[in-house]
Formats: structure tokens, sequence, C-alpha cells
């Protein structure tokens, strides 16, 4: 024999049905207003949270089936304004009747439904892909900590250069020195007392094969940067950039 559902159809598609939702689980004794709780906070049926549920209430070992249906309902005024109904790309729909029938097992009988055609003007959004980001850092100690830094920055534009890198555009910053106000930052009297400098390093390029190259350049000043070279960080994964 199946179980019943978990969460009864529609049961957010308004204040009412909400709480007609809890008391039919109170009433049950079971944990769907625990899970319709979790859902409404934000959470869906992939989340730990509501998967933890599901796995207590003997759902995910027993492979039984099980149905989650959540639906917040909007201000029907709201739908029906012009800037608010500009968002919707294909219709207007209208949830406010909808009626779900259980016919048989696995199958659901949807009626209710009420909508209006797709408005002249619709609201456009674009995104754009804007290369890719390759990130590390590394630190360097008194004595000279300025000078070592430098050093590191040199060497590191020295072999992007060789290893012909295409660099879109890149960020040196001397974290602890100038990594907030950057050119603006006015230059410490006792550069040469400085306790210590961390370099980060970040190249915008055209593909994530080059800046993961980027990250392993940096590790490179292990060995071959100046002595009070360390703490490189394990770099973060290339990461594209994207906009919209």
């Amino acid at each position: 024999m199946r179980p019943s559902i978990l969460v009864p159809y529609a049961v957010a598609a308004g204040d009412h049905q909400t709480a007609n939702a809890r008391g039919l689980a109170e009433a049950e004794a079971d944990r769907r207003g625990q899970l319709l709780d979790t859902l409404l906070d934000g959470y869906d049926e992939a989340d730990q949270a509501a998967a933890g549920l599901l796995r207590r209430a003997g759902y995910l070992q027993q492979r039984q089936s099980y149905c989650v249906a959540l639906a917040r309902s909007v201000d029907p005024g709201e739908m029906e304004s012009s800037p608010r109904a500009q968002r919707m790309a294909d219709a207007i729909a209208d949830l406010s009747n909808v009626k779900l029938e259980t016919v048989r097992p696995d199958r659901v009988k949807v009626t209710g439904f009420r909508g209006k055609p797709r408005p002249d003007n619709l609201k456009l959004c674009i995104g754009y892909r804007d290369g890719w980001l390759g990130e590390s850092e590394i630190s360097v100690c008194w004595p000279d900590a300025y000078e070592k830094a430098q050093f590191c920055e040199s060497f590191l534009r020295g072999r992007f250069k060789q290893l012909e890198i295409p660099i879109v555009e890149s960020r040196f910053d001397y974290i602890g020195l100038n990594s907030i106000h950057g050119p603006l930052s006015p230059m410490p009297s006792n550069l040469d007392e400085i306790n210590e400098i961390r370099l980060r390093v970040a190249v915008k390029t055209t593909s994530r094969e080059y800046a993961n190259q980027v990250r392993r350049e940096v590790t490179h000043l292990w060995t071959h940067g100046p002595v009070g070279t360390t703490a490189v960080i394990s770099p973060p994964p290339p990461r594209e950039n994207r906009w919209g």
C-alpha cells in the first residue's frame, strides 16, 4: 500500500490553504507540518533540511512514492497591473481557483486555471560572458618585504608574457599596503621596516585553461621567489565572469 502524500496538493495557494494543510498534518500526526514549514522557508526537496525529513519519514530508504506541491500566492491586483504583467513572457496566469484531484495513483487532474493573453510589451533580461578569472595569493616577510613583493609581481608579469597568456585585465594588490585605495594610498615612510605583505594576483583572460595557468604560476614563487616567500593559498578554481 502506498503511503499518503506528504504535502497536500496546492498547500500554499494562500493563507487559508496553508493553515488547512498544517491542520491536516497535525490531525494525522505525521511530519507534513514540519516539512511544510521547511519548504515555506525557501528550501526545496533537494535541500538537506527537507531531505532529512523525507528520510526520517522513511520515504527515501524504502523508495516509496511521494509528492511535494508548493506554490506561493500573489496579490491578484498586482498581477493585473501593466508593469507587473510585462514581466510575464508567455502569459498572465490566475491560479486562485485551481483545483487538483487525485484520480488514481500517480495521476492528478488539474482544473480551474485562468489567464490572460501574452502582453504586447515584455521585460527583457540580457546577460553576457566576460572572460575567465584566475587568482591566487602569496605572502612575503621582513626584511625587505616591499622589495620582495615587487620582485614577485615582476616575475609573474614576465611569466605571463612568456607563456603568452592573453591578459584582458590584471591586478596586483599589496594587501596591508594598498589593496583598498590602490594608487591613491600614501606610501609609508618606513617601507624597509614593513613586517609583511600579502600579494594578491588576479587576471582576467579568455579561457579556463589560461586562468588555471595564472593560478599555477603563483605557486612557483615557493621555489623561484625570494627568501621569505610563503603561505600560498589553495587558489580558488577559475571562474567565468557572467553579468546580466
